[in-house]
């Protein structure tokens, strides 16, 4: 499950994953910040870009889940998203790297760990990325 967090006024845009197995146990969670992007739609892309990067690493083979169904929808439909054709073609040269790869809608309540990773490395004013299994304090 991904997630990107975006405010007009914050300096820094932050990105959270969790991955969790076939089972629902959640195995990783990854967090990082960057400086902020354009929209909250050019964060949650990256957010899914950086994660697909990532789990390039484990397998080639993988679904992600977001809340964000603008996201989703451009996926679906990368020509009718003109404005983000040069975010949209680097992402689908990172599909083409899986041998599966799918989306699909999460609702917000059951992406709770990726949301909060995203707050909390969205209100640090320093770049950071973390790795573990809990969430960082």
């Amino acid at each position: 499950m991904i997630n990107g967090s975006w405010t007009r006024g914050a300096f820094f845009s932050g990105y959270g994953r969790t991955w969790t197995n076939s089972r629902g146990v959640t195995q990783l969670l990854r967090a990082r910040n960057q400086r902020r992007r354009i929209s909250s739609l050019h964060s949650e892309l990256e957010a899914l870009s950086w994660a697909m990067e990532c789990m390039l690493e484990i397998s080639t083979c993988q679904s992600f889940g977001t809340y964000y169904k603008e996201l989703i929808s451009m996926i679906k439909d990368s020509r009718a998203w003109p404005n983000f054709s040069t975010e949209l073609e680097e992402f689908m040269k990172l599909k083409t790297r899986y041998t599966e790869f799918s989306i699909v809608f999460i609702p917000r309540s059951e992406n709770v760990s990726s949301d909060s990773l995203t707050k909390i490395m969205r209100s640090f004013y320093r770049d950071l990325y973390y790795i573990g299994c809990f969430v960082p304090v």
